[in-house]
């Protein structure tokens, strides 16, 4: 008997933004076995994957017309909705792609809506946003919070795991940003947090090596906190999540707060803490760099 071995082919995958987090998760994709094209604003990122051998395309418009399957790591909703809808957009009538996986923190309003209008060209979506940071990017083992069609998921999940170890399908389009929303809230209240606790130290003579020492493996601690206390104690501010991304997040979740008329407590103090921060001039820097607004009180 003949045994008929089949080759199922991987999607081309076309990678829009190559930021701090955009690099390392394109380069896992590639590394996964994936072809992979991709695209950034700033065609200088680009260099470090064309030695790579990697194919680097000058637009969007371009990279649609390769790319099954669409992959944004940009800023913010009006980014994405540029790079698949505007002008010289991925998605046209000559596009080839099936599937657009957006990856950063838009909210789920924006989510539904860019579904919506991807649905119009009867290409489905996928909201993905990622939490970890720069270390968990670089390793692969990214968490990934994923809204769309569970048939959607399940035949593109090797997409997802080629970037994460820790892969949530939560539920429908908008689910992922749900708790995208809710995780980066409590980050927010943890840094703020650390900045209190810092400045209660110092009240009480405290040594602020001495605390961090005390607390570091406390069960309190998150990872994430383990991450960001040595830069607040040692001032120093290596950037993997800028001032002004945690300001959008953070008031993402106060839209989608006052949008189902919930109250969170201390949202608006948060949002005016890091907006000081960005006044001093930090809010192109590390939000750790909040430890900067309570010294200067």
């Amino acid at each position: 008997m003949i045994e008929i071995h089949y080759t199922i082919m991987k999607p081309t995958i076309g990678f829009i933004g190559l930021g701090i987090m955009g690099v390392p998760m394109a380069k896992n994709i590639h590394k996964a076995g994936f072809r992979l094209v991709v695209y950034n604003r700033n065609p200088a990122k680009t260099e470090e994957f064309k030695a790579l051998g990697v194919t680097v395309i000058d637009s969007p418009a371009k990279l649609g017309e390769q790319a099954e399957v669409i992959v944004t790591m940009v800023t913010a909703a009006a980014d994405v909705k540029a790079v698949l809808f505007g002008e010289n957009g991925a998605i046209h009538k000559n596009s080839k792609t099936k599937l657009v996986i957006d990856m950063e923190t838009i909210g789920p309003t924006a989510a539904k809506e860019i579904a919506a209008e991807l649905e119009k060209s009867e290409i489905d979506f996928m909201d993905a946003p990622v939490t970890g940071s720069l270390p968990k990017a670089t390793t692969g083992q990214l968490t990934i919070f994923v809204g769309s069609k569970l048939e959607v998921f399940n035949k593109y999940k090797e997409v997802l795991e080629a970037m994460g170890s820790n892969i949530k399908h939560i539920g429908e389009i908008g689910k992922g940003q749900s708790v995208k929303l809710i995780n980066n809230y409590l980050i927010t209240h943890s840094f703020i947090g650390l900045a209190y606790c810092l400045r209660l130290a110092d009240a009480m003579k405290l040594d602020r090596k001495q605390l961090q020492d005390a607390i570091f493996d406390a069960p309190v601690v998150s990872d994430f906190m383990r991450l960001k206390l040595p830069n607040m104690v040692k001032d120093e501010h290596p950037l993997l999540f800028s001032v002004e991304n945690i300001i959008k997040d953070t008031e993402l979740a106060k839209f989608e707060a006052e949008k189902e008329n919930v109250e969170v407590g201390n949202i608006d103090e948060y949002i005016n803490l890091y907006k000081e921060a960005k006044q001093m001039g930090l809010g192109n820097e590390d939000v750790s760099t909040i430890m900067k607004v309570f010294d200067k009180k």
